[in-house]
C-alpha cells in the first residue's frame, strides 16, 4: 500500500469495528449533495449498481471523500477540515389534520392502471370536518395486516424492507404498506371536490424517534459521519473533522438517512412521498377520481369509490 500525503492529510489504512479495512489512496470521484435536517449522505452513487449514501457533500463543505465498498476495493480520499456548531433545522413530520364536527363516512375502490386494470384497492375514511372545508381521516392500502411496530432503530424496518426494491422516477420512494392507516395531513372539500394527502413516511415515525441524533458538520443526523463501507449488519462511517471511524448499524446508515431527520430533541419521519385523492362526487354513493401512490410509475391513476359505511 501506498502511504503518502492527500491534500494536507497523510493517507493511513483504518481499521474498522465490524470488519475490513478501508485503503486510502486515488479517488473515484465525489458524492452527491446532502439534504437538510439529517439527510447528509443520500443519493450518491458509485460503480455498477453502486450503494447509496456514499461519498456525499456534507452541510459545512465538500469532504473531498470517495468510497470503497467490501468486495469492490474502491480507494477512500481523506480531506479533513473544521466543523461548526451544530444548528437546529425544522422538522416537518406527518401529523394528522384536526377537524371541529366530527363524521364517519369510508369509502372504498381500486385503484387501476392507464387502461382500467386493477392494480389494488383503497379505503377512505372520512372521521371529521369543519366550516373552512378541511376534512380528516384516513387513507388505507387494503389487502392485509399492518406492519408490527418497531422495537429498535438498529434493526430494518418493516423486517426485510430494502429502499432500493422501490424505485420512482427520481429515485428511492417510501412504498404505501398494506393495513396501516395514513393520516390526512392535508384535506379539503368544496362543493362535489374533495382532495387529500397523506405521507408514506409516516409509517416510519416511531421507528425515527427511536433514533439517537448525532452532532456533525452543522447539522444533527442519523449519524455522525460519511457512510464509507458497508456490511451485512453494519456500516463504516467517518468524521472528517476528526479522521477517526466508526461503525453503526446497518438500519442507521442505509434506511435513516433516507426517511428522518433530526434535531437536538430528536428524529422525526418527514413529509416527502404523499399519497393525493383529487375526487368528484358523483352521488351519495360514489366518487370517481384519480390517486396518486409513491413509488409512482404513472402520475396519476384513475379510482372509483364506493361508500361502503
Amino acid at each position: 500500500m501506498n502511504i503518502g500525503k492527500i491534500g494536507a492529510v497523510p493517507a493511513v489504512m483504518l481499521a474498522v469495528a465490524c470488519g475490513g479495512y478501508i485503503d486510502v489512496g486515488s479517488n473515484q470521484g465525489q458524492g452527491g449533495m446532502a439534504g437538510q435536517g439529517g439527510m447528509a449522505d443520500q443519493g450518491a452513487r458509485l460503480g455498477s449498481g453502486g450503494n447509496p449514501e456514499i461519498g456525499a457533500t456534507a452541510a459545512g463543505g465538500n469532504t473531498g471523500l470517495t468510497s470503497c465498498d467490501a468486495m469492490g476495493g474502491r480507494l477512500v480520499e481523506i480531506t479533513a477540515q473544521g466543523g461548526q456548531a451544530p444548528q437546529n433545522l425544522p422538522l416537518s413530520p406527518p401529523v394528522a389534520q384536526q377537524c371541529s364536527e366530527a363524521i364517519h363516512e369510508v369509502w372504498e375502490g381500486q385503484r387501476k392502471d392507464p387502461f382500467f386494470n386493477p392494480i389494488d384497492t383503497w379505503r377512505l375514511t372520512l372521521t371529521g370536518r369543519d366550516p373552512t372545508g378541511h376534512v380528516c381521516g384516513t387513507i388505507t392500502l387494503l389487502g392485509g395486516p399492518a406492519p408490527e411496530p418497531p422495537t429498535s432503530p438498529d434493526r430494518i424496518y418493516p423486517a426485510g424492507f430494502d429502499i432500493q426494491d422501490s424505485q420512482g422516477r427520481g429515485g428511492p420512494e417510501l412504498p404505501a404498506f398494506a393495513g396501516f392507516d395514513y393520516s390526512i395531513v392535508d384535506g379539503g372539500q368544496q362543493l362535489d371536490e374533495l382532495h387529500v394527502r397523506a405521507f408514506t413516511d409516516e409509517l416510519w415515525n416511531p421507528w425515527c424517534a427511536m433514533v439517537t441524533p448525532e452532532a456533525w458538520l452543522g447539522n444533527y443526523q442519523c449519524h455522525g459521519g460519511t457512510r464509507t463501507e458497508q456490511y451485512d449488519d453494519c456500516c463504516v462511517v467517518l468524521d472528517q473533522i476528526n479522521g477517526q471511524s466508526h461503525s453503526v448499524s446497518f438500519a442507521r446508515c442505509s434506511l435513516c438517512p433516507y426517511i428522518c431527520a433530526c434535531d437536538a430533541n430528536g428524529c422525526a419521519a418527514q413529509r416527502r412521498y404523499g399519497i393525493e385523492l383529487g375526487l368528484t362526487q358523483d352521488s351519495s354513493t360514489t366518487m370517481h377520481g384519480t390517486i396518486f401512490v409513491p413509488p409512482a410509475v404513472y402520475t396519476n391513476n384513475p379510482i372509483l369509490l364506493e361508500r361502503v359505511e
